[in-house]
């Protein structure tokens, strides 16, 4: 009996470490919050010579802009996304490879929302 509760505990102890470790890519370059029954965030963050860029999307979100400006040289591309959920979302560097990207999240929604820009 003692050996089945060790091993349950064990295997229970397994489970929460691999499910906590499974953490959010890159860095966090900017975060904002708002609240409220019209709640507002707006990130903001440049990211030198990326490798990857993602937008984290928290609360009930109503819409969310996702602009993703990057240049080589003086040579601006610049893209808007639009998304309606949460969520973490990836977004290409375009061009590859940049020497720097400016990503502007602009959230809106309802209640606790947060808006995030990561980077690697």
């Amino acid at each position: 009996m003692q050996r089945v509760l060790v091993t349950l505990v064990v295997a229970l102890a397994i489970g929460v470490a691999s499910s906590s470790s499974a953490a959010l890519p890159g860095k966090v370059i900017a975060r904002a919050t708002g609240k409220g029954p019209f709640a507002l965030a707006v990130a903001h963050g440049q990211i030198d010579r990326p490798t990857g860029l993602w937008a984290r999307l928290v609360g009930r979100v109503g819409e969310a802009s996702v602009l993703v400006e990057c240049l080589v040289g003086t040579e601006p591309t610049t893209v808007t996304y639009t998304k309606r959920r949460a969520g973490l979302y990836r977004f290409p560097v375009k061009p590859a490879p940049s020497d720097v990207c400016h990503v502007t999240v602009t959230l809106n929604g309802r209640g606790k929302i947060r808006a995030e820009v990561r980077a690697r």
